[in-house]
């Protein structure tokens, strides 16, 4: 991410110009006990900037520099206001239009976003992360033409951001063209072989619309040599594995192919416990075993953590139907039809349990 380095200098914040802050917000901290040295740092730097806004308060740079450090501390509202305020005071500044974009993007404002980005372009901006993120707010509104326009803008600035390939990457995903973006994911890789965002998209397009799992496991292998105990790269090892066994013709292999996809999505689960996906795939999995209770408890954990998850809601209701216990099945499908108003397999599950044993409900 972009560093403060630039900012901080031209503020005159000495010794503290190394401060870098991301785009995205972290979580809520409460600013008189940082938790941190970086977050005491960004503190410290908080003080001197609120002491020279008392003595200048009309300082556009001022203003922006604390809504970078209050986005980065989570409190986006000040953030907003902040932000605002730097380009209200000097409307033309690239820099304060792109801050604004890039906080509109993050709270879902894509259109307020894509005003500021037009603004920021007006003032013939040479930023390639101001056109990458304009081509993310065109996919969005899927508007392709545009979002592959200015994912090439970007590229043309810099050819050498891997982030820049995979955009296009995912644009060509959306247009429903899987080998165009596997060519755009490779390009990314091979500006930087560690970056797994884009090894996880080729990895999941070889699985879900290529269908080709022996060349996914080769992307699968970018994540684990970066990263041995990386949840994403056990979840599509788990993945692969478990294809491999549904494709599998020899009946001997697909029971040690399944328990090797279950081993890996626990591998995932033990890296990173709050990895729904990975459990529902397990409890999945076991399911296909007959191994009920597991599934089960799976799928409970997946709707403690997300009661809006319905996959699991509508697994376990067909698990408790298969046991018998209707009032229950009835409660998890409903809880899948809520989740999911369209889950055609969850409304007719309800309407069938409700014709066929109305003394169940």
């Amino acid at each position: 991410m972009k560093s403060f380095f630039i900012v901080l200098l031209a503020v005159g914040l000495s010794g503290l110009a190394s401060i870098g802050c991301d785009s995205e917000p972290k979580a809520q901290q409460t600013l008189s006990i940082p938790q941190n040295p970086a977050e005491r740092q960004l503190a410290d730097t908080l003080r001197v900037i609120e002491k020279r806004l008392a003595e200048n308060p009309t300082d556009p740079q001022l203003y922006y520099v604390r809504g970078k450090i209050k986005l980065e501390l989570g409190d986006t509202v000040q953030a907003l206001a902040d932000l605002e305020k730097a380009v209200n005071l000097e409307p033309d500044n690239e820099e304060y239009l792109y801050g604004n974009a890039e906080l509109a993007y993050i709270r879902g404002k894509d259109q307020q976003a894509l005003d500021y980005l037009k603004r920021a372009v007006a003032q013939k901006t040479q930023r390639p992360e101001a056109y990458h993120l304009m081509g993310n707010v065109y996919l969005l509104q899927k508007n392709y033409t545009q979002a592959l326009a200015n994912m090439d803008r970007a590229i043309d600035l810099d050819k050498t951001q891997p982030i820049f390939y995979l955009g296009k990457a995912l644009i060509y995903r959306q247009m429903k063209q899987p080998q165009r973006a596997i060519t755009f994911a490779n390009y990314a890789l091979e500006r930087n072989k560690a970056f797994l965002k884009a090894a996880a998209l080729a990895a999941d397009i070889h699985l879900n619309e290529v269908y080709d799992p022996k060349e996914a496991r080769r992307y699968v292998y970018y994540i684990l040599e970066a990263d041995s105990l990386h949840p994403v790269g056990h979840y599509y090892m788990g993945y692969v594995l478990y294809r491999q066994a549904a494709e599998t013709g020899d009946r001997s292999l697909y029971k040690p192919l399944m328990n090797k996809a279950i081993e890996e999505y626990s591998q995932a689960i033990k890296a990173d416990p709050t990895y729904n996906d990975a459990r529902y795939q397990r409890g999945y999995l076991y399911q296909q075993l007959d191994k009920l209770d597991k599934a089960t408890a799976d799928y409970k954990a997946v709707l403690e953590r997300n009661p809006q998850d319905a996959r699991a809601a509508f697994q376990l209701g067909s698990l408790y139907e298969y046991y018998k216990d209707y009032s229950r099945a009835l409660k998890y499908y409903r809880q899948a039809l809520q989740a999911k108003p369209d889950f055609a397999e969850a409304r007719q599950a309800i309407q069938e349990l409700e014709r066929n044993l109305p003394d169940k409900k």
